[in-house]
């Protein structure tokens, strides 16, 4: 099966609706949105951008360029200060991750390449000398052709750059400046002129492959602790009280060894990018400076009970201190665990601040009986059933939209695959998880064919043997071989960057993302035998930059 990313984007005409958020929760000088059933969470009018195809060929075109600033204030950006508007629903991977026929895809805003990045020559520290210097061949490490002094600007080269999928270009380069990427160099004399105008340090990458980073849009790092701990193959509310039971015995020490552990674990399997879950503050301490870029999804529940609402919506009322390498979210833990006034609460939070989303969703079977019936295993666990889906009670609190991803999806009911396509949400797939659950088998054709963007992620190692995306990936290929290589790819890329609400600025290499980088041993392998390999999990990133930081070489990153 094959399957493509596009891009397209529809301004929301949408009239925005103001109310309350729950006692207490009211920005000071500010009207919240209430979560009204249809109303895109986004609450802002987007600018409006002009699209136009334009015909070219793989590796000798210009990647997306973000859009017109955001006419209410600044948007999520990275490190580069530039932020992409969230795209409302686009017809899914079925036509979205991968270039189509006859060339390739081009966006024009009022915004150019000039306009944008200014003139790198004019750049502070671009006002140093370069001063040749050479190293021998070596696959996968660098051959050093010139260093300049101005920090932070480099040349990267390589005989094959996947730039996104199905964009493949040979032998030629990516500039980086601050951070981010400048420009994919079409050529390697263009790169070695990119080099020279601007001062930047020349490396070439012999017999490798550059990509972006993987992108994990599903962890709980916080519980990399419980390794080992917890039995495969239980029923859910089983595993949930084993699960509750463990969580509670670890020590502060044991959950910050573990932690580092993953962190590590994760760069030497080319992740550069993961939406955390989190519940544990200590964690914060413990991952500052190390692993990944993450999008901490500050998990909030109450039981079902709506009294419990105010007091969890409290604790995450206030944003997170500015960190870099993290973005804020926020997770309401799964329909059956929140109350119809949680979700509204967050639904109306994460508009207020423009976060992301996420939430456990169809999960299981016991959660539809316990949502519709009031009945199953998960009662006495929690309260108030709402009697109505799972996928309704999100929809009557305004939740669900474009910037949430839902998180596994096994069980949906019909129709529920068609209402999320429509909404411009995003659903995550977690392979390793599936299988330690013993599930059956996951309707990836369905969930393509519906439109929906799909990404991957590991969910924890309570749940899973590894937080490799590269497992993830060749699980799901071993599950679906009808997948081609290059829709898992854009699964465990921009599939998830999406669903992270981090489009265009992750899981891609294009002007304005960030710099997040994997340089992979090519072996003389075709691209196409390549991507087969490595989405087979049968190559490990030799050296990664994270921000444009160079983490030679990956398998000793120290975490």
């Amino acid at each position: 099966m094959e399957c493509g990313y596009h891009l397209c984007h529809q301004p929301d005409p949408a009239q925005q609706h103001r109310d309350r958020l729950l006692p207490g929760l009211r920005s000071p000088g500010r009207q919240p949105l209430r979560g009204v059933p249809g109303v895109p969470l986004w609450g802002h009018h987007e600018p409006r951008l002009r699209w136009r195809r334009q015909p070219g060929r793989h590796g000798s075109h210009h990647l997306p360029l973000p859009g017109s600033p955001d006419l209410h204030g600044p948007r999520r950006s990275l490190r580069c200060g530039l932020g992409r508007p969230r795209q409302p629903h686009q017809p899914g991977l079925a036509d979205s991750l991968g270039l189509p026929s006859g060339g390739t895809q081009q966006l024009r805003s009022e915004a150019q390449h000039g306009a944008v990045y200014g003139d790198l020559r004019r750049h502070p520290a671009l006002h140093a000398q370069c001063a040749g210097s050479g190293q021998p061949d070596h696959p996968g490490r660098p051959r050093l052709i010139s260093r300049a002094r101005a920090v932070g600007v480099k040349v990267l080269t390589a005989p094959l750059i996947l730039s996104a999928p199905g964009r493949w270009v040979e032998g030629g380069g990516v500039l980086v400046s601050d951070g981010c990427i400048v420009r994919v160099l079409a050529t390697g004399d263009e790169a070695r002129v990119a080099a020279r105008e601007h001062r930047a340090e020349l490396q070439e990458f012999p017999d490798t492959v550059l990509t972006p980073g993987l992108v994990n849009a599903h962890a709980h790092l916080e519980l990399s602790f419980l390794v080992g701990r917890l039995g495969q193959g239980l029923p859910f509310r089983a595993w949930v009280d084993e699960l509750m039971a463990a969580r509670g015995a670890g020590t502060p020490e044991e959950r910050s060894r573990a932690l580092g552990t993953a962190a590590q674990r994760m760069l030497q399997t080319g992740t550069t990018l993961v939406g955390d879950i989190a519940t544990w503050r200590g964690a914060e301490e413990v991952l500052a400076g190390r692993g990944p870029a993450r999008v901490c999804y500050r998990e909030v529940l109450d039981g079902g009970d709506g009294k419990r609402a105010p007091a969890a919506l409290e604790a995450v009322a206030s944003p997170m201190p500015p960190a870099p390498d993290r973005f804020e979210g926020l997770s309401p833990h799964a329909p059956y665990s929140t109350s119809r006034d949680l979700l509204e609460g967050a639904a109306n939070l994460a508009r207020e601040r423009s976060l992301p989303l996420a939430i456990h969703w169809a999960e299981t079977e016991e959660e539809e009986r316990w949502m519709s019936r009031g009945r199953g295993p998960l009662r006495g666990l929690v309260r108030n059933s709402p009697r109505c889906s799972p996928l309704e009670h999100l929809e009557q609190a305004g939740l669900l939209g474009p910037k949430l991803a839902l998180i596994h999806g096994n069980h949906p009911r019909s129709g529920d695959r068609e209402r999320v396509a429509a909404s411009g949400a995003s659903l995550v797939h977690c392979p390793g998880s599936h299988l330690w659950f013993r599930r059956q088998p996951f309707r990836i054709d369905a969930w393509l064919a519906s439109g929906v963007n799909l990404a991957l992620g590991t969910d924890s190692l309570a749940s899973n043997a590894d937080l490799s995306m590269l497992r993830e990936m060749a699980l799901l290929r071993g599950a679906h071989p009808q997948l081609s290589p290059e829709c898992v790819w854009g699964l465990a890329t921009v599939g998830g960057a999406r669903a992270l609400d981090l489009e265009g600025q992750a899981g891609v290499l294009s002007p304005g993302a960030r710099a997040d980088i994997c340089a992979w041993p090519r072996s003389g392998l075709s691209a196409d035998a390549w991507l087969d390999s490595v989405t087979n999990g049968d190559r490990s990133p030799s050296a990664l930059w994270l921000g444009g930081k160079d983490h030679h070489s990956a398998q000793e990153v120290q975490a």
